[in-house]
């Protein structure tokens, strides 16, 4: 019930339900299990957030991580694991939750508040575009996400032919971002070595 394309009826009855739905929250702990297992964003109307309660609602919608007034360990862990997004409403990011957060989705990785070689790395394997966010960008890394996705080349700061290379050939159209001195230098005609050079000369040439 969240397009765009919702009718008026259809938001009236949405909001009836949610309304109804926080009643029962309030007055009985079992229908709101029942009511976050259904829509976990119902936990903003539950007064008594039970361990059982809050980890039916994250589970079934990371979002509702919001809404938890005590964030434990297995909580926060069943939120990014279900959504990497969720990292932004994590209080306390510990390592193990920063790597679970961008292993599910790298674009996580610009809500991370310490970025470790690691995290970074992870991130960009996931999602090459998760690059712009990286705040040092090292070869590997670098590497890592054109060979994740060729158009993160947009988001490399220090092209290399090497680089380019491997952009170019897991996405044709990253050329469109390779920098315009190694097009040129690309475009240039292949020198021929001395070697081919002297296969060319006819026969005989240095006979006598």
């Amino acid at each position: 019930m969240t397009s765009e394309l919702m009718t008026q009826a259809e938001a009236e009855r949405y909001l009836a339900e949610h309304r109804s739905l926080s009643r029962a929250c309030r007055l009985h702990g079992g229908k709101a299990l029942a009511a976050v297992q259904r829509d976990g964003y119902m936990l903003q109307y539950v007064r008594e957030q039970t361990p059982e309660v809050v980890l039916a609602a994250v589970q079934q919608n990371g979002d509702a991580l919001q809404y938890v007034r005590e964030q434990t360990p297995e909580v926060v862990r069943a939120a990014v694991q279900r959504d990497g997004y969720m990292l932004r409403f994590v209080r306390e990011q510990t390592p193990e939750v920063v790597l679970a957060a961008v292993e599910k989705n790298g674009l996580a990785l610009q809500y991370v508040r310490e970025q470790t070689p690691e995290v970074v790395l992870a991130a960009v394997q996931n999602d090459g575009y998760a690059l712009q966010y990286v705040l040092e960008q090292t070869p590997e890394v670098v590497m890592a996400a054109v060979q994740n996705d060729g158009l993160a080349l947009r988001f490399v700061r220090e092209q290399t032919p090497e680089v380019v290379m491997a952009a170019v050939q897991q996405n044709g159209l990253a050329l469109q971002f390779v920098r315009e001195d190694l097009l040129e230098e690309w475009a240039k005609p292949p020198k021929p070595s001395e070697g081919y050079a002297a296969c060319d000369q006819p026969q005989g040439a240095h006979e006598g």
